[in-house]
């Protein structure tokens, strides 16, 4: 029997396999790195937009102010440039459920014009408590404001008025509970007053709107509007 000639083994041309397995490598761990540094930035942002001391300044670059509006927490602030949108979610009362939301929203031309159009059945004219006739306008610090009342589901998707809405649900009654007992659950209940405000201007920027979610029914008062915003930059008369 013949013997085989493998010839010279160490002239076969040896397959290199370590780049192979440092490319499947890099193949498993990119979308694990790519989900490590986007959860990274989501958190970052969060701690960011929840962090007053960061936002109140964002904020006076949006609207100039004196001061701080007292008694008012700033909960939350975005920015989207890419957008061209941001937004300030102020609360006043309790932390858990506060009374009001107020938003200074910068939005879209299209955007803002739709949510002063008084043709949808989401945009109402609004009446302030202590006044008899509804009004399409306010006037703070000089300047006439439009205002209308939003409601329907349209003011449940506003930002700040989650917060407002939270552990609202309808609760059944007892047979004991007093008549006014149960007209202050009524009252807590009922779907909240939303109002928005035009603040647009050439100084303060086009689709500038604020919207104010209050938990009562009525809403502010054109003196607690002209209170809140007597601190910020809105109109000559200041």
């Amino acid at each position: 029997m013949s013997e085989t000639d493998w010839g010279d083994l160490e002239s076969v041309p040896r397959q290199r396999s370590g780049p192979r397995i440092m490319l499947l490598s890099l193949g498993c761990l990119l979308p694990l790195l790519i989900l490590f540094v986007g959860g990274w930035w989501l958190k970052e942002k969060f701690n960011q937009a929840t962090d007053p001391e960061r936002q109140w300044p964002a904020l006076a670059e949006l609207v100039p102010y004196d001061r701080r509006p007292e008694g008012w927490t700033l909960k939350f602030g975005l920015q989207l440039g890419l957008l061209g949108m941001e937004g300030y979610v102020l609360t006043q009362g309790s932390e858990e459920k506060p009374d009001r939301a107020v938003t200074f929203l910068r939005l879209g031309e299209k955007d803002a014009k739709k949510t002063f159009d008084t043709a949808r059945d989401e945009v109402e004219p609004w009446t302030p408590p202590g006044m008899s006739e509804p009004v399409s306008t306010v006037t703070i610090q000089g300047r006439e404001l439009r205002v209308v009342r939003l409601s329907g589901e349209e003011q449940r998707t506003l930002p700040g008025a989650s917060t407002i809405l939270s552990g609202d649900e309808p609760q059944e009654g007892t047979a004991e509970e007093t008549a006014g007992e149960a007209s202050e659950k009524a009252e807590e209940t009922a779907p909240p007053t939303t109002l928005a405000l035009d603040l647009s201007s050439a100084d303060l920027g086009e689709s500038l709107v604020l919207f104010w979610v209050e938990r009562h029914p009525g809403g502010p008062t054109v003196d607690e509007l002209s209170a809140f915003l007597a601190p910020f930059h809105i109109g000559p008369e200041r």
